[in-house]
């Protein structure tokens, strides 16, 4: 950070060595211009002669100097690229032991501009990093790195017409690593991460989240109860075919004059009669299953 401007400047921008009169923004050390032929350009603590200038003990960590930047790579208006957001709603049927689940799309993957930036403004008494808007709609940006989660009040934003999204900034160390084989400063590699980069960004809510679920729960117990109803059906038919193959084995002829017993398998009453009763509570013969004579007696 510059001493003068409180700025966070890339080394690439300041003069080599101590001339390049910046300070730690945690400790207020001041900093050295590493700028070798060798080994990658970075910023160190100065070690002699400075430790009267040392405020408190350093805790500024490299996520935490990425997340600056970013908030001052970034103006008034940024083109984003934005990952598409699918949901998904399931059920299991334990008594069935089976899952059903139906998958839905709340946006596809698209560019969109967001303005009126405002930085660390507060959301739902948290500050995020980019608060701005898309179209008539708000739009909140919240870098994520070790140590720093989303927080749980985010899923479920008193705002419903507002979008949420995490920018994962777990990847911009190896990013920096390549940055003087490319030729380009942090920020310049920096803000290209922020706008292109898909992988790192997870959308946390969306203004169409909660229909786009509603619709797909609708749908879900559609599936359900058609399920359960042809699951029925299919042991239903199992039951009647397994009925007509035990019936083969009836001696046609004889059963006229004997009583025998049966049993209903679609209400499960039992009941003695000749072979042409039918059920006593369905009044039918439909589902009659033969269960054996009452008596081999004629």
């Amino acid at each position: 950070m510059s001493e003068k401007s409180n700025q966070l400047l890339d080394v690439s921008e300041v003069s080599r060595g101590k001339k390049c009169g910046c300070i730690c923004p945690s400790c207020k050390t001041p900093l050295i211009a590493r700028q070798g032929t060798e080994n990658q350009w970075h910023f160190a603590h100065a070690s002699r002669t400075v430790y009267l200038k040392t405020k408190k003990e350093c805790d500024f960590s490299f996520f935490v100097s990425v997340r600056l930047m970013a908030r001052q790579t970034i103006k008034n208006t940024l083109n984003i690229k934005l990952p598409e957001n699918i949901g998904q709603v399931e059920k299991y049927l334990a008594e069935y032991q089976h899952y059903l689940k139906v998958p839905f799309n709340i946006t596809h993957q698209r560019c969109v501009t967001i303005s009126n930036i405002k930085i660390e403004k507060l959301f739902m008494n948290s500050p995020v990093d980019i608060f701005g808007h898309i179209d008539e709609y708000s739009f909140i940006l919240y870098f994520t790195h070790p140590g720093r989660e989303v927080p749980l009040e985010f899923k479920e934003p008193s705002d419903n017409k507002c979008g949420i999204v995490t920018i994962s900034l777990d990847q911009t160390h190896d990013l920096f690593l390549k940055a003087k084989s490319s030729e380009q400063s942090y920020q310049e590699i920096l803000y290209n991460f922020l706008e292109n980069d898909l992988k790192s960004k997870t959308w946390i809510f969306h203004p169409r989240q909660n229909h786009c679920k509603q619709l797909a729960n609708e749908q879900l117990q559609q599936q359900i109860t058609g399920f359960i109803r042809n699951h029925k059906s299919i042991n239903k038919r199992k039951y009647i075919k397994n009925y007509q193959s035990d019936s083969e084995d009836i001696p046609i002829g004889k059963i006229s004059r004997k009583q025998s017993n049966f049993e209903c398998i679609n209400c499960y009453t039992n009941w003695q009669g000749l072979e042409w009763s039918v059920c006593p509570k369905c009044k039918t013969h439909l589902y009659r299953r033969f269960k054996g004579y009452v008596s081999e007696k004629t």
